[in-house]
């Protein structure tokens, strides 16, 4: 998911880059969307509520959506290269 943001680190190093992630993620989701035929806007709450609060490494994981995300990062790691 950082790659494909284009946030550069190293792994093990992703929540130092975290705040860029997400100010990259809400940039791309307000541009989403919009007046009809085009799909409707994106709600960002969540993405928002992460962006706001400070986080130790415990409480990372204890949010849904950042739980979701790491899980599907961990998923595509473990995925065998091709």
């Amino acid at each position: 998911l950082f790659q494909a943001a284009q946030v550069i680190c190293k792994p093990g190093e992703e929540a130092a880059v975290a705040p860029e992630f997400i100010t990259k993620v809400i940039a791309l989701a307000e541009t989403a969307g919009g007046e009809a035929p085009r799909p409707e806007k994106p709600n960002l709450t969540p993405v928002k509520e992460i962006a706001f609060c400070t986080f130790n490494e415990k409480d990372v994981v204890r949010h849904p959506l950042v739980q979701k995300i790491i899980k599907a990062y961990q998923k595509a790691e473990s995925r065998p290269q091709e």
